[in-house]
């Protein structure tokens, strides 16, 4: 009897019998799930495939969590330049962080970052003719409202001297006032830059007339304006108005066709350019009574007639 060659493995060596446990480790592997290639996902059931949907669109964005006020707890950025005071969009109407009072024409309100006349800040009138009439016509009736409490108005170099009895009729009175008269455009500057280093309880408000200033002075006045909590106003020539202006309001007073309007345009302000003038209804007081006040038809009749040329 001859007995057969024994098994060789692949290095000629004779091949072992595996023992009990060598087994039932292989019978182990082979009852339990197939091993998986590392990135291959692992095979679903049936019937959850039909729930598998493919799709392009990026899911919807989960509506942010809120506070009990209704502000999100994670506002995007477009809310928070909303809501943020010292930041404005050009197409919009700016805000001002300072106070704001109302000049007393709803319709020239309406157009004012605010809302009215700013403080902390420098208002530029461009008035012609003749300085002196149709400022008084725009500013007059704040003037009442604004020295409240005791305060005055400061007069710095008015083209006109004070007349208690036009005061009057604008509702002031000739102890509302305190009147600076310097002829020299450096003495000017110089009453009008102290005024505004003082920033005093007592001054409601502050109007100066200027010569036509240049760029650097309306620059430095506006740094001085910024920690003065009363309106600072400018008047100077409207033939000015093609210079440089640091001053975030300006405004271009003319008197209308028509004794009891005012034309006013808006050169400069804290939001969208306004191409067409305002027409306010500012009629002066002492003629008031005296002349009869023309009707909305009449002022826009004698308007067409003015732009008609």
């Amino acid at each position: 009897m001859t007995l057969a060659p024994p098994l060789l493995d692949l290095f000629g060596e004779p091949l072992r019998v595996p023992t009990r446990r060598e087994r039932q480790r292989v019978a182990t592997r082979r009852s339990g799930p197939a091993p998986r290639a590392p990135g291959v996902p692992r095979a679903l059931p049936l019937p959850l495939l039909p729930l598998l949907r493919l799709s392009t669109e990026p899911p919807a964005p989960e509506p942010p969590a809120e506070l009990p006020g209704g502000m999100p707890l994670q506002p995007t950025l477009a809310a928070l330049l909303e809501r943020h005071p010292g930041l404005w969009r050009g197409q919009a109407l700016g805000h001002s962080r300072a106070r704001c009072w109302p000049s007393g024409h709803a319709l020239l309100d309406a157009e004012l970052p605010g809302g009215g006349w700013p403080t902390r800040s420098l208002t530029e009138l461009l008035v012609g003719p003749q300085p002196g009439h149709v400022e008084w016509r725009l500013l007059a009736p704040a003037l009442p409202r604004l020295l409240q409490g005791g305060r005055r108005l400061l007069l710095i170099d008015p083209p006109h001297e004070p007349h208690p009895q036009g005061l009057a009729a604008w509702g002031l009175g000739a102890g509302d006032c305190l009147w600076v008269q310097a002829r020299e455009p450096a003495q000017r500057q110089w009453a009008l830059e102290q005024a505004l280093r003082a920033d005093a309880d007592e001054l409601g408000a502050i109007l100066a007339w200027l010569q036509t200033p240049r760029p650097a002075l309306l620059r430095r006045l506006q740094t001085l304006a910024a920690g003065c909590r009363a309106p600072v106003f400018i008047c100077h020539a409207a033939a000015g108005a093609a210079l440089h202006s640091a001053a975030p309001l300006r405004l271009r007073v003319l008197p209308g066709p028509h004794w009891a309007q005012l034309r006013v345009e808006l050169l400069k302000r804290r939001g969208p350019p306004l191409d067409e003038p305002l027409w306010l209804h500012a009629p002066p007081p002492t003629l008031r009574a005296v002349l009869p006040i023309p009707q909305a038809s009449a002022l826009v009749r004698a308007r067409q007639l003015e732009a008609a040329g």
